[in-house]
């Protein structure tokens, strides 16, 4: 047992050794919101004015900062859109119903939404901060006012 268990190991770090980036080159970072799998749906009355199932959408902020060049810093914000039952112009995604949709236990939402794409340098440093919301309504209020306080407190970081 123990020869395999060291040829095992021994494979890992030759495939980690070859295939990491090498230490102080630029890169590209390229990052993704692949799926977002419910895990338990949340609460949503008893009755359920705004769609089967629960609704929800992602939002992310990004910084990149150079402690050489502090007004260089780049950034970024955006969101996907509302994926639940496909009423109140969300996207259809989720098991709830059969022909409506809308997110219930172990729904898996392809998401498939580009954060960053961009040029990465060695004394970089980047910040990524993404948000999962459960949505109740047809207004932004309060999740334009969090962004716009990540956002400021990203600049900050």
């Amino acid at each position: 047992m123990k020869p395999v268990i060291t040829f095992s190991v021994a494979i890992i770090a030759l495939s980690v050794k070859t295939i990491a980036q090498l230490p102080n080159l630029p890169g590209r970072l390229k990052v993704t919101i692949e799926k977002v799998t419910c895990v338990e749906k949340s609460w949503d009355e008893l009755v359920e004015f705004d769609g089967h199932g629960n609704e929800i959408s992602a939002t992310y902020a990004y910084r990149i900062y150079s402690p050489s060049n502090p007004n260089a810093a780049r950034k970024g914000a955006d969101g996907t859109v509302i994926y639940g039952s496909s009423v109140n112009g969300m996207t259809r995604a989720g098991t709830q119903t059969p022909n409506l949709g809308g997110i219930t236990n172990g729904d898996i939402i392809s998401m498939n939404k580009l954060i960053l794409d961009e040029h990465i340098n060695t004394d970089e440093y980047v910040v990524i901060a993404p948000n999962v919301w459960e949505w109740d309504g047809p207004e932004k209020t309060t999740i334009n006012s969090f962004n716009s306080q990540l956002n400021d407190d990203l600049f900050w970081v």
